[in-house]
C-alpha cells in the first residue's frame, strides 16, 4: 500500500474527465473501488506496486477515508484538481493536483523479439502456468490451446465465446488469458488478421462477462495493460530480457489466479508468434 502523496494516473484514463464528469460507484472492496463513467469504468486503489490500465492510485489513508465512506450509486464528479465524492458522510474529496500520468500503451516492435519470446516461454515453463490456471484442464481446453498457437482449424468466435466469462471471479480465468494472449500478438506483430479476428469476437461477445473483465478486455484491445505487464513490455521493447524472471513472477503474484492466466495466455502468444510464419 501507498501513502505517498503523489497520485499516479494510467495514461488510458487521462485526462480523467475523458470519459465524462459525473459517474457512480460500481463496486467496493478490501483496497479499491471501481466508478462507473458511461461505459467505462475508472478504478480506485492505493497499490505500490500496480496499478491498472483503468487505474488511478491514491494514499492508502485517502482511500480508506473514502471506502469508508461511499455506498454503491454514490454520485462521483471528475474536476481538473480533483475527485469528488458524494457520500453518506458528506463530501469527500482526493486531491490530485500533485499527478504522475502513467505510460500503460503498448506498441508493436520494430523488430521480431526471438530471443526475449524464447527466454519468456523457458520462465514460464519453469513455472508451470499451465498446472496453475483457474480452467479446469480438459480436452475443450487443450484443444483450443492448440488451435491458438497454430491456428490450425481456428475458429476464434468459438475460442472466445468459450473463455469470456469462463472462470470464478471478478476477472473470470478465460478472459485474463484472453488478455495475455492479445498482449503478445500486439506486440509482435505478427499475425494480425488472426489478432483482428480475436479482437472483433472479443468486442462483439463483451455481455459475456463481468462488468470489471469487459474494462480490461477493452483496454488490451486498445492496447493499454497494467503497469506489471507494461514492465514485460519495456524490456522487450529495449532489447533487455535481465529480468524476464523477476517481471513474470510479479505479474504472478496479481490477484487469486489473474496472474497466473494472464501467464498462460502470454504463453499462448508466444507459441503463436513462434509459429507464425
Amino acid at each position: 500500500m501507498t501513502d505517498s502523496c503523489v497520485v499516479q494516473i494510467s495514461s488510458y484514463i487521462y485526462p480523467i474527465d475523458k470519459f465524462g464528469k459525473i459517474g457512480r460507484v460500481h463496486s467496493i472492496f478490501a483496497h479499491s473501488l471501481n466508478i462507473q463513467v458511461g461505459l467505462r469504468l475508472i478504478n480506485i486503489s492505493c497499490f505500490d506496486n500496480y496499478l491498472s490500465c483503468f487505474g488511478i492510485n491514491i494514499s492508502e489513508k485517502n482511500l480508506k477515508s473514502v471506502i469508508q465512506s461511499v455506498t454503491e450509486n454514490n454520485i462521483v464528479k471528475f474536476l481538473d484538481n480533483y475527485i469528488i465524492f458524494y457520500t453518506q458522510d458528506g463530501i469527500k474529496r482526493v486531491d490530485i493536483r500533485n499527478s504522475n500520468i502513467i505510460k500503460l500503451k503498448i506498441k508493436p516492435l520494430n523488430y521480431f523479439p526471438e530471443k526475449g519470446l524464447k527466454k519468456t516461454l523457458k520462465a514460464l515453463n519453469k513455472y508451470k502456468v499451465d498446472q496453475k490456471i483457474g480452467i479446469p484442464s480438459d480436452d475443450l481446453l487443450s484443444e483450443f490451446s492448440n488451435e491458438m498457437t497454430t491456428f490450425k482449424d481456428l475458429n476464434p468466435e468459438q475460442i472466445v465465446t468459450w473463455l469470456l466469462g469462463r472462470g470464478k471471479g471478478l476477472t473470470p480465468s478465460g478472459d485474463d488469458i484472453l488478455c495475455g494472449y492479445i498482449f503478445i500478438l500486439l506486440l509482435v506483430d505478427k499475425a494480425n488478421t488472426y489478432l483482428a479476428s480475436f479482437v472483433k469476437q472479443i468486442r462483439n461477445n463483451l455481455k459475456l462477462t463481468t462488468d470489471v473483465s469487459k474494462a480490461y478486455l477493452i483496454c488490451v484491445t486498445q492496447g493499454y495493460v497494467n503497469s506489471k505487464v507494461y514492465q514485460l513490455y519495456k524490456s522487450f521493447k529495449n532489447h533487455n530480457f535481465k529480468d524476464i524472471d523477476s517481471e513474470l513472477n510479479s505479474i504472478l503474484e496479481i490477484g487469486h489466479t489473474s496472474g497466473k492466466d494472464l501467464s498462460y495466455g502470454i504463453k499462448l502468444g508466444i507459441l503463436a508468434s513462434l509459429n507464425t510464419p
